[in-house]
Order: C-alpha cells, then structure tokens, then sequence
C-alpha cells in the first residue's frame, strides 16, 4: 500500500513536471479560452512582423512624393501607390512565404487563422454594431488628433496631413477624381489583406497574453502606420472594436467585413466631398 502510494505520488509530480515543461515551451504554442493550442511568436519577431510592411510602405510613399506631385497629384495619391507597390505585396508575401514552409505549397493552411464560419445572417447582425462603434471612437477621437498633431506634428506641412478635404481645392478635377477613386476602390482591397495578415496571422499568435493581446495588436497595428501618425489616437481607438471583436469571435472577417464597409463610407464621402473641386 505504501509503495502504492509512493508511485502515485511520484507521478503526479511527474505530471506538475509535464505542465510546467509544457508552460515553457508555449513560445510554439500556446492555450487559448477554447481549448485550441494556436502557434506562438516571440515579442521581437511580433513587432517586426507589425511594423516591416508599415515600414516599406512609408519608404515607397516617401519616393514617390516627388514624382506625383510633379505630375499635378496630391501627395495622397503617392500613399495610395505604396499600398499597392508596398503594404500589400508585402503582406501577402509574408503569408504565402509561410504557406509555403509549413505546407509545401503555396496555401494559407494553418497560417490564416481565427476562420470561425458564420451564417451570412450573423454578419448582419454583428459588422452593422461595431461598425457603429467605430464610428463613435474616431468621433471621441477628432479632438485629440487634432492635440496630438500640434504637439507631435506641427513640423508637418499640410499636404502630408490627409485630414479634410480643403487642401485638395488646387487640384484638377481629373486628378482629384482619379485619386479618390483610387481611394474608394483601395478602401475594400487594402482591408481585405489588412485582417488576413494583421487579424487571421498575427493576432492568434500572441493568443498568450489573453485580453492583453487586443491592447498589443491595436498599439502595434497602429505605430505600423508610419507615414499617418499624425491619427494615432483615432487609428488606435478605431482598431480596438474591430481587433476586440475578431479575438471574441474568432473570427478575421467580421473586422474585415467592418472594415470594407468603413473604407467604402470613405471614399464615397471623399468622392463627393471633392467633385466640386478642381480646375
């Protein structure tokens, strides 16, 4: 009986053992509320992996400038080229490059993650409400942009602060139609790669920190936007509900669907706040 005993000691402490090993190696992967264990990134690699495509687009954007203002553009259709030529190809390229190390082939499986299925009826339900809320975090957010761009940014010269429609008033009307229908059309492409990379990759593999991790992902995704933070505070109040959200549901494209619809509210609004405009 004693013996008996003994062993059975010795095995639970084998198994404490087992789970504290198990708790050390999570920098693999890592529990989360639902029972999934989800791959894991290192601190440093999250951050370079946030900030590297913000970081060549802002690279691509700043070249850019003088080209496109030399042919009559605003310096907004120099950013929206680097979405294009940087920020995406970027994005997807990391992606795909994983894809194909862990799968042998061009796939996203088991890289794109939080891929919760939903009927079409619950997206109806859900995007209308936090899209609601986003708007109500860049309203709150307005005046302490406009704080945080005298403090911070005042240095910055007009043109390069995509706030308002006013600075566009020089511009032809060509021009100004080309470029925010550019702006409209980039307001669904640009999201779409956005949440595959920043909410279906990198957010479940920071999952370790629980609730903490909407906090890191939003301030992360944030700073990445180098060539605006001038909008820091509304980028990080805006990214909260839609990073929130995809962590809860686990699902990426309820924020991508937010988002979609956000960038089309843009650049409609955008379209018809210039039409008047130009030369």
């Amino acid at each position: 009986m004693l013996r008996k005993n003994v062993a059975t000691e010795n095995q639970l402490r084998m198994s404490g053992v087992d789970k504290i090993d198990g708790a050390m190696s999570s920098s693999a992967e890592s529990d989360v509320p639902d029972g999934e264990r989800l791959p894991q990134h290192g601190l440093a690699r999250t951050i370079a992996l946030h900030l590297i495509p913000g970081a060549v687009t802002t690279a691509i954007y700043i070249v850019c400038i003088p080209a496109v203002t030399r042919a009559g553009y605003p310096p907004l259709a120099a950013l929206l080229i680097a979405f294009v030529v940087g920020l995406m190809p970027v994005e997807l390229g990391i992606l795909f490059s994983a894809g194909k190390r862990k799968n042998t082939r061009w796939s996203l499986d088991g890289i794109v993650l939080y891929r919760e299925k939903w009927p079409i009826s619950r997206y109806f339900k859900v995007v209308p409400a936090i899209f609601l809320i986003c708007i109500a975090a860049i309203g709150i957010s307005v005046p302490i942009d406009h704080l945080w761009t005298r403090v911070a940014f005042s240095w910055l010269p007009n043109q390069y602060v995509f706030v308002g429609i006013k600075q566009y008033a020089g511009y032809g009307h060509k021009v100004l139609l080309v470029t925010f229908f550019s702006r409209l059309m980039l307001g669904i492409v640009v999201p779409i790669c956005e949440e595959l990379y920043f909410r279906g990759y990198l957010l479940p593999r920071i999952s370790r920190f629980g609730g903490r991790s909407v906090f890191l992902e939003s301030g992360l995704y944030s700073l990445q936007n180098f060539a605006m933070l001038y909008s820091l505070p509304s980028m990080f109040l805006a990214s909260l509900p839609i990073v929130a959200a995809t962590w809860m549901t686990k699902n990426y494209r309820v924020g991508m669907a937010t988002r979609i619809v956000l960038g089309l509210l843009g650049g409609v609004l955008g379209l018809i706040g210039v039409k008047h405009f130009g030369r």
